[in-house]
């Protein structure tokens, strides 16, 4: 998915590397004179049952783009086109439906690599930021945190929320969409800042923080 562009229903845009200049994956044919393009397909999907309910069957894979790796101009350059695609899924699907895509490259003389692995996205919205971000402590040592729900809730639903503190990098997550998150281990004495996101089938929206103190 393209995490640089907001996403939205009814549109799921989708980037991927570029080709390789030096025909490796091509059958030998040169990108750089224009003859490979990338095709990319894709249809709407089943999802696992706590998702979402489908109101329809999968549908059939087909042809969402076939694109140049690279094109000529009319004074020799050689221009690098973009390495993404995108497929409006709306009204086709209900606004947070899945879809299942794959890529594969093809030259000048009409042959095809072998599709990538699948990949499954769901068409939607990121939720905001959660509101009201606190923190507490258990018996234990260990912090929690607790807040209120986000203004909004992306589309589909949220799924959970995730905690990532300046002690390590992984995201820690909440069991379901509850509001309190307590943290697996005890924080190191020194100032502690604690992030945390909501998270639907589309992704991870954006942050809200929390700074304390952790007393030696």
């Amino acid at each position: 998915r393209a995490s640089d562009v907001l996403a939205r229903e009814g549109v799921i845009r989708l980037v991927w590397d570029h080709i390789r200049a030096d025909g490796n994956g091509t059958g030998g044919d040169n990108p750089l004179d224009g003859g490979v393009v990338y095709d990319l397909w894709g249809r709407s999907a089943v999802p696992a049952v706590d998702w979402f309910a489908p109101s329809q069957p999968p549908g059939d894979w087909r042809r969402l783009s076939l694109a140049p790796s690279h094109k000529i101009r009319d004074d020799g350059r050689v221009l690098l086109m973009p390495a993404e695609g995108a497929v409006t899924t709306w009204p086709e699907t209900p606004h947070g439906a899945p879809w299942a895509f794959k890529l594969r490259i093809g030259n000048r003389n009409g042959f095809f690599s072998p599709f990538s692995e699948e990949v499954v996205l769901f068409d939607g919205r990121l939720p905001s930021a959660p509101k009201a971000v606190r923190q507490g402590w258990l018996p234990s040592g260990r912090a929690f945190l607790t807040w209120s729900v986000p203004d909004s809730v992306g589309v589909p639903t949220l799924t959970r929320y995730e905690a990532q503190c300046n002690d390590r990098l992984g995201w820690l997550p909440s069991e379901g969409a509850g509001m309190r998150l307590e943290l697996d281990r005890a924080l190191p004495p020194g100032p502690a800042r604690c992030r945390l996101r909501a998270v639907n089938a589309v992704g991870p929206g954006p942050e809200a923080v929390v700074a304390f103190q952790v007393l030696g």
